[in-house]
């Protein structure tokens, strides 16, 4: 008797923690998704340049998209339009602190750690490049052209460590094998009765 409630334990536990509804709060997929807020309504893609669609003119909504990386991996947030003036990146929670900025001659990274690069800039790429995301740099972010907001980018920052596939796998199988104990436990115990 107490093997067996003891094995229908380990099940649960197993289950539990191996299965996808027994993982929340972990990242599980090494892949950046963005949510894209567009004219058109809202995308989910694993690339937003294919998604951005040059139509944000003058007056036009703006745009809000996110971002999901894992701690210490590189984030990109997406921006896309021509600006013929100075585009700058800041952080909703500091609007006045200036990341990185892009004018017709040359890109600055204002602060450590956000870069844009100056030849995607002449081609309307606007995206910004957090190098080494940290739990610190989750949070808003805007990007301006000549002080008018054209994206917000929201980045989420994991601090959990995804499963590696095999561990995965070997608990799936670990599952099965001590549900089939505990099945023929259960069969032996009602065939002795």
């Amino acid at each position: 008797m107490k093997s067996c409630s003891s094995a229908l334990c380990v099940l649960i536990l197993l289950i539990t923690t191996f299965t996808p509804g027994g993982t929340r709060g972990v990242i599980t997929e090494p892949e950046t998704l963005f949510t894209v807020g567009t004219s058109e309504g809202v995308v989910t893609t694993r690339n937003p340049q294919e998604t951005i669609n040059d139509d944000l003119s003058e007056g036009s909504e703006l745009c809000s998209s996110s971002v999901k990386v894992r701690v210490k991996e590189t984030a990109t947030l997406p921006c896309s339009e021509r600006c013929p003036g100075v585009v700058r990146w800041t952080m909703s929670r500091n609007p006045t602190e200036v990341l990185a900025e892009c004018d017709q001659t040359s890109c600055r990274s204002v602060k450590e750690g956000y870069q844009m690069i100056h030849d995607q800039y002449l081609k309307g790429d606007l995206s910004l490049t957090i190098t080494d995301a940290d739990l610190s740099k989750r949070g808003w972010y805007t990007c301006k052209c000549d002080d008018r907001a054209i994206r917000d980018v929201d980045l989420q920052v994991g601090d959990g460590a995804a499963l590696p596939e095999w561990i995965t796998v070997l608990a799936v199988i670990g599952v099965v094998v001590v549900g089939l104990v505990v099945l023929v436990q259960a069969w032996a115990k009602i065939r002795c009765l």
